[in-house]
């Protein structure tokens, strides 16, 4: 094999590379974004059960 046969191998082998790395990073941030917004939907919830059940108006009839 010529230097330029292996150096183009390498270069193919580390361009898959690189197109692998890219694709789980890809997959990766999705699955991190998709987990942001399920947290802050279940975040958002709580503070509205928490908002209604001490700060609405019946809550403060009870509370001194």
């Amino acid at each position: 094999r010529t230097e330029a046969a292996i150096a183009g191998a390498r270069a193919d082998r580390e361009a898959r590379i690189a197109a692998q790395i890219s694709l789980f990073m890809g997959i990766g941030l999705l699955l991190g974004a998709f987990t942001a917004c399920v947290a802050a939907a279940l975040g958002g919830m709580r503070r509205d059960e928490m908002h209604e059940t001490y700060w609405s108006d019946p809550a403060r009839a009870v509370r001194p």
